[in-house]
């Protein structure tokens, strides 16, 4: 694309800058961003949606794919690669839970294993710096880019989950990837982009099927613009009819082959029910009863069909101060303002507003796609009855970095008050880059300034208290020589398995005296909805563990 004075206003104060020195710039981006996330591997214990590498195991292993299906395969997968590689093997555990202690406690032992699921996810950090890099040199060039990299690879939340063995950090990756590759359909329809076209939407579908929702809102909105830009006169062509239909089908084809492969081309019917069992296996021996006409990767609507279910029963969660199990149309925004840093929401503004007014002065929607795709992301978000987290949203932060690049090159080349725009540029910047810094290596609870000194008031789950903190407990007891703690611990690890000294359960509305230790999220009482812990509160905690265990010493009085 490019040409209009390479699409970034007011070139001629920019700096120039080569592809080849470019490139070198951003592989050094990407080795740092890796590093920062390598690093975090062994500081926390499991958090409590990293399981995903079990299904995995299976596939590989034996060619099955019959835990916890509401989730496709693809991030499963190259999350257990480096494990199968390692020699873990299926255990066939009836329970997800159990199949996962018995995977991550054999051979090289837990930290360890963690650490390799964790490492799966790598790929799909520098997939998404890539996408990010691609579309924003693509629109406004190479400076714009690269301003766009180094945001995106400093975003605490995107580091906080791209160095978990989760799905949040594959969809945000493939997904960008598949709205690039719309992007470009787009513009020019032929077999080549339409069977890109495809094999990246299938990627995104296998990551997480909440890409579907997301890439169709997107896809819808991107149209839309196009269709409102095209109005004023079209500065990017149109495109008849007969050159879409060929493309277009080819895409579908394609996208539906490669989600089959991505189930190993399984065929079978779907079970007549919807059991409670994290566990169902659907295809071959040892299947519940079957109706209806077989189909290919039975799997795949099944899991659908889940999913369905978990959404329409909701989810406990937390949200300034108040609980609830059927979401706020409010969170997701709330969650992004305060788990974003402000730089970036600025520069993300300012770049949107300048690839908007770009896409309506020039005819041409495309300088303004991915922002409206970012915005249309949201906006599928908002009805969602399951509000746990701002990495429900991570997919919004690619597209939202390409503006966010654009924004820092407007601001930079300002002619009005060059001095100051710029002053404001690096001022920008090196707060992102301080405040990333700062945060090492608890990019997941990390809030920004506007969340104030308890952002546990704000947002809980996944944003600060995920269990990612039993191994900093250990430490902490040890080096304070407890002999013994009571004990409310939201998470999955195993305290008695982690060198803990020995633990009791910490009883709800019973005081009781000696060490206490209690997560965040038990302590404002979000699984249960009350105020069972509540006694708590009239005391003064010794010290805080990473940023979501409390620990308290009772006296006996």
């Amino acid at each position: 694309m490019l040409p209009r004075s390479q699409r970034v206003p007011n070139t001629p104060a920019a700096v120039s800058l080569s592809d080849r020195r470019a490139r070198i710039v951003l592989l050094v981006l990407i080795v740092l961003a890796a590093a920062r996330v390598a690093a975090t591997y062994r500081v926390f214990s499991e958090t409590n949606d990293e399981h995903h590498f079990v299904a995995g195991i299976e596939w590989l292993d034996r060619g099955a794919y019959t835990y916890t299906i509401y989730h496709p395969p693809l991030a499963r997968i190259l999350e257990s690669l480096p494990l199968y590689l390692d020699g873990a093997r299926a255990h066939g555990q009836a329970e997800v839970v159990d199949e996962k202690d018995a995977i991550l406690y054999a051979g090289r032992g837990y930290a360890a294993n963690l650490a390799l699921g964790r490492l799966g996810a790598l790929p799909f950090l520098i997939a998404a710096i890539a996408a990010v890099w691609i579309w924003g040199r693509r629109l406004f060039g190479v400076l714009a880019a690269l301003a766009a990299a180094l945001l995106f690879s400093t975003l605490p939340p995107v580091l906080a989950h791209a160095g978990l063995a989760t799905t949040d950090a594959a969809v945000m990756a493939t997904l960008a990837l598949a709205l690039y590759a719309f992007a470009l359909f787009l513009e020019r329809p032929s077999p080549v982009r339409g069977a890109s076209l495809g094999f990246a939407l299938a990627l995104a579908v296998l990551s997480k099927f909440s890409a579907i929702p997301f890439f169709a809102a997107s896809a819808a909105a991107i149209l839309a613009l196009r269709w409102i830009v095209g109005r004023r006169g079209g500065g990017a062509s149109g495109v008849t009819t007969p050159r879409w239909v060929g493309p277009s089908l080819l895409a579908l084809a394609v996208a539906a082959f490669v989600v089959w492969a991505g189930y190993r081309f399984s065929w079978g019917s779907l079970p007549d029910t919807v059991g409670p069992r994290s566990r169902d296996v659907v295809v071959g021996a040892g299947a519940r009863p079957h109706t209806g006409i077989a189909l290919p990767a039975p799997e795949f609507f099944e899991g659908l069909r889940r999913l369905r279910e978990t959404m329409r029963e909701g989810h406990p969660a937390y949200l300034l101060g108040r609980y609830g199990r059927t979401g706020w149309w409010y969170y997701f925004p709330v969650a992004l303002v305060v788990k974003t840093p402000i730089p970036f929401l600025l520069l993300a503004a300012i770049g949107g507003v300048a690839s908007l007014r770009m896409a309506w002065r020039e005819r041409d929607w495309r300088p303004a796609a991915p922002v409206v795709a970012a915005a249309a992301v949201l906006a599928a978000s908002m009805p969602s009855r399951i509000d746990i987290g701002v990495r429900h949203i991570l997919p919004m932060y690619p597209m939202l970095s390409v503006a966010a690049g654009l924004g820092t090159l407007a601001l930079w080349n300002s002619a009005r008050r060059m001095r100051a725009s710029r002053i404001a540029v690096g001022a920008l910047v090196g707060w992102q880059l301080a405040g990333s810094a700062a945060a090492h290596p608890d990019y997941l609870a990390w809030f920004n300034e506007l969340a104030g000194r308890h952002p546990d008031r704000v947002l809980l789950d996944s944003n600060l208290d995920w269990g990612q903190d039993l191994y900093r407990l250990r430490d902490a007891l040890t080096a304070r020589r407890v002999d013994s703690v009571a004990l409310a611990y939201l998470g999955v690890a195993d305290p008695a398995r982690q060198g803990l000294p020995p633990t009791r359960p910490l009883p709800p509305d019973r005081p009781t005296t000696g060490w206490v230790a209690i997560s965040e999220m038990w302590l404002k009482d979000v699984p249960g909805g009350g105020k069972a812990f509540g006694w708590l509160r009239g005391y003064t905690p010794v010290a805080r563990v990473g940023k979501s265990i409390l620990l308290y010493d009772i006296p006996p009085d």
